[in-house]
């Protein structure tokens, strides 16, 4: 379901399933002339199917689409206009995008045990996707972050860490809590 922050993996999942039931004709042909020449049945069943595919693809895509949303969208026919409305509605809003990583960032929690350098790398990433969006997280901040997302298993961890006088940069604490986590 279309969410407003998932547009990319929204769009991707529903051409597939319309790719799957053979109703993207509409995606890979362009939409038929109104019929001329009604005797020839190449075109004439060419229009049927892209008729059919256009309407049953609008169809389904209206029913993964919230109605908040489909409501911002002027209603069209054709589901190649629909689709690019939808599309200028989410894609390039670096808003949309921040707030997604934004979402991910503060709901992100270290759990379970074994790759803790992988975590805090996906951390790291998304934190450096948001400062180039001029959200600025400053690594002190990073570090603490991080720390207070780590499992129970990091309890004393945390304690030592929290004891010192020193400052940790992020990858001071990456190997600290490999270590960590080897033993």
């Amino acid at each position: 379901m279309l969410n407003g922050t998932n547009f990319l993996k929204w769009k991707e999942a529903l051409m597939f399933q319309l790719g799957l039931m053979d109703l993207d004709l509409w995606f890979r042909v362009s939409a038929p002339r109104s019929l001329i020449d009604k005797n020839n049945t190449d075109v004439k069943i060419l229009h049927e199917r892209w008729e059919r595919s256009n309407i049953l693809s609008l169809s389904f895509m209206l029913q993964h689409v919230p109605r908040d949303i489909r409501d911002l969208v002027t209603s069209n026919n054709l589901v190649t206009i629909y689709t690019e409305m939808i599309e200028q509605q989410f894609v390039g809003s670096d808003k949309i995008k921040a707030g997604a990583l934004i979402q991910k960032f503060t709901f992100m929690c270290y759990i379970r045990k074994g790759n803790i350098q992988e975590y805090i790398m996906v951390m790291c990433d998304i934190v450096g996707k948001l400062n180039d969006m001029k959200i600025i997280i400053l690594e002190a901040f990073l570090v603490h972050y991080i720390l207070q997302t780590l499992s129970i298993q990091y309890d004393l961890f945390k304690v030592s860490y929290n004891t010192h006088k020193n400052e940790w940069s992020v990858n001071d604490l990456m190997t600290k809590c490999v270590q960590e986590e080897e033993r």
